[in-house]
């Protein structure tokens, strides 16, 4: 029992499809949320039959933009509760599951936007899935990457029972762009430019704490290279002294994944 869910901007283009069929063949989700497809009903109702899905419930695309979808591979397991034109609320019974609501949303302003590929999950369907696994996957056509949730239930126990919970994200597509780095922690924020982690490895008590001004030359644009050599790792180092440091006081959010975002 996997859901998929895909900003796909636009379900139009032949590769696009393809993109979503080959999809269906490596990870067999049982429930697609599909957003930004840019399509009328009739077309999704096309890609169900496409895709052989025996449920479908879409909503139009306003003008060049919008469009989302929910599908479902066997018929009586989904019941839509209510809906709108960022998101589709679905009641999930699944036999061998414990039911369950499953919400899909597309955002349009910008706090939404940068969360858009990712899941919030009550504390209740957390106790009931603890064994669950919320995978960002890589490779897309489009600008976002999917996710795919998988339950993981524990071999030989029923599904309901005690199981472990893990947030399994393999990468983190929001990062903080770093200017005058007032308001950007040394630690536990995600600002250095690596796709593999973003985050300082360093442990130390010099900048616990700290925010990432502190290492800048007072009154300076320009990063305090000896101190940054002496207090981090040289994977930390290397990373912080590649940012160019602009004239700009104000620190931002990236978004990795934008061919504009760059560090």
């Amino acid at each position: 029992m996997t859901t998929f869910s895909w900003n796909c901007h636009g379900l139009g283009t032949p590769w696009a499809l393809q993109f979503l069929k080959d999809q269906l063949i490596q990870k067999k989700p049982s429930i697609l949320f599909l957003s930004e497809t840019l399509c009328r009903k009739d077309k999704m109702e096309n890609v169900r039959k496409g895709i052989r899905f025996e449920g479908a419930f879409a909503v139009d695309c306003q003008g060049q933009g919008g469009g989302i979808t929910m599908l479902w591979k066997n018929k009586e397991e989904v019941t839509i509760q209510s809906y709108g034109i960022n998101h589709i609320d679905a009641k999930v019974d699944i036999q061998g599951w414990p039911s369950f609501r499953l919400t899909g949303i597309y955002g349009t302003n910008k706090w939404v936007e940068i969360h858009l590929d990712r899941a919030i999950a009550t504390s209740s369907w957390m106790h009931l899935f603890k064994d669950a696994r919320l995978i960002n996957l890589e490779a897309s056509t489009s600008d976002h990457s999917p996710i795919l949730l998988v339950p993981m239930a524990v071999d030989g126990l029923p599904r309901v029972r005690k199981q472990k919970f893990e947030n399994a994200w393999l990468r983190e597509p929001v990062c903080r762009r770093v200017w005058a780095g007032f308001s950007v922690q040394i630690k536990n924020e995600p600002w250095l430019p690596s796709t593999d982690n973003p985050y300082v490895l360093t442990e130390s008590d010099v900048i616990s704490g700290q925010t990432v001004s502190t290492l800048m030359v007072t009154n300076e644009r320009r990063w305090d290279e000896d101190l940054i050599k002496d207090v981090f790792l040289e994977r930390d180092a290397n990373l912080i002294l590649a940012i160019p440091l602009a004239d700009n006081n104000v620190d931002g959010w990236y978004w990795r994944k934008d061919k504009y975002g760059h560090y």
